[in-house]
């Protein structure tokens, strides 16, 4: 009687959220589109840092079309009691926990990348070739779908949340808890020190709206990861049941990130905020977008400011 109090609660705590959900996939589908066209676009980006964002948003873009709202069907049934053929529900878990981990772990390799480029930028350019970019993605990729389709379709088929064993702790460490920790201090290094050259050089005036955009990018992904993915993790490593309405809402929290992403990196760059804003006028007979004020030039190094996930 408990279990089915419980289940009833859980379903009615599911309907809000299912529609803040499909709203993040729909969202997060468009943004997606809008940011891999700005960085296919782009003719200022290295090919080795369209890459690492290529990763990200392709597979953003694969969360938001298919792997989240078959989980999200998947889920609403099983709160109501209907489950589905067990292939059908291995098959959305596995493809949604996959690229979750594969999207944290893509934003990890673009923080690193962040830091070797501040710290040692000569060797920055050896590591940021495309081959070399290639290769340190696909080897990412292939160990996290290793790792993570065999525990799917071993696992007791009784339950969706897989946290509450040893194994389900290692996978919260190695695929949510690392990557969080590499990218918040990879970007309090980055900011740290970049506040601290400008300070010494004494050339802040140079180049302030520049500066005032990057830190600002680089502290919005810190507060996103903070809020939102924090909380994840931390109910999973609780052993929250997944029938209870915490854990839901931190579920719905954390898959808000996969809107919040694209929306932040096209909206906190000017060009590539003027480039959407220009192509969705560019639909509607008669409306034309002024161009974007010219860039100041300077020889030192150009900066993006297209989030933390930009070129240096």
């Amino acid at each position: 009687m408990s279990n089915s109090t419980d289940m009833s609660l859980a379903s009615l705590c599911k309907t809000p959220l299912l529609a803040f959900e499909v709203l993040v996939c729909v969202c997060g589908f468009f943004g997606s589109g809008v940011s891999l066209w700005c960085v296919k676009t782009c003719d200022k980006m290295q090919a080795g840092t369209k890459i690492q964002l290529c990763l990200l948003f392709g597979v953003n873009l694969f969360v938001c079309s298919l792997a989240l709202p078959g989980t999200l069907a998947v889920e609403v049934l099983f709160l109501q009691g209907r489950r589905v053929e067990r292939a059908t529900e291995v098959a959305f878990r596995a493809l949604y926990a996959i690229s979750c981990c594969v999207e944290e772990l893509a934003l990890t390799v673009v923080a690193v990348y962040r830091l070797i480029a501040v710290c040692f930028p000569s060797r920055y350019n050896l590591w940021s070739r495309p081959t070399v970019v290639l290769a340190v993605e696909t080897i990412l990729v292939l160990l996290t779908v290793v790792l993570l389709v065999l525990p799917f379709f071993v696992t007791d088929s009784q339950g969706i949340n897989l946290s509450r064993s040893v194994g389900g702790e290692v996978f919260n460490i190695i695929f949510y808890v690392l990557p969080t920790a590499i990218n918040l201090v990879s970007y309090c290094t980055v900011i740290i020190l970049m506040a601290s050259r400008r300070w010494a050089s004494g050339s802040g005036e140079a180049r302030p709206g520049r500066w005032d955009q990057v830190s600002l990018s680089l502290s919005v992904l810190i507060l996103m990861n903070l809020l939102l993915d924090v909380p994840h993790f931390t109910m999973h490593f609780l052993h929250v049941d997944w029938k209870e309405p915490r854990l839901l809402i931190a579920h719905a929290l954390y898959r808000l990130l996969f809107a919040l992403q694209p929306i932040v990196f096209v909206g906190l760059n000017a060009r590539y905020r003027q480039k959407a804003l220009k192509a969705v006028l560019a639909l509607v007979p008669g409306r034309r977008v002024p161009p974007p004020p010219a860039e100041v030039t300077s020889g030192s190094p150009r900066i993006t400011t297209a989030l933390p996930l930009s070129d240096l």
